[in-house]
């Protein structure tokens, strides 16, 4: 037996492969993807931009919740 605490998992970037592993699981769970910036760097947001670009258009939005942009840094 397995148990699901939750549903729905907040991530902190989009640099791991979650809804390949939602996927292969078939586990009924959402996800909200993370891009964060840097000061004075584009290249993590471009970056991790791409890469939930690329997961839309290979798995669709059935198992994502939304997109969160920004972290603790923006909160200062």
């Amino acid at each position: 037996m397995s148990l699901l605490i939750t549903g729905d998992l907040r991530l902190i970037n989009s640099l791991c492969n979650q809804l390949e592993a939602i996927k292969q699981t078939k586990v009924n769970m959402t996800v909200f993807l993370g891009n964060y910036p840097v000061p004075d760097d584009n290249t993590p947001y471009t970056r991790q931009r791409d890469l939930i670009k690329a997961a839309i258009q290979t798995y669709g939005v059935d198992h994502i919740a939304g997109v969160t942009v920004g972290n603790e840094f923006m909160l200062k």
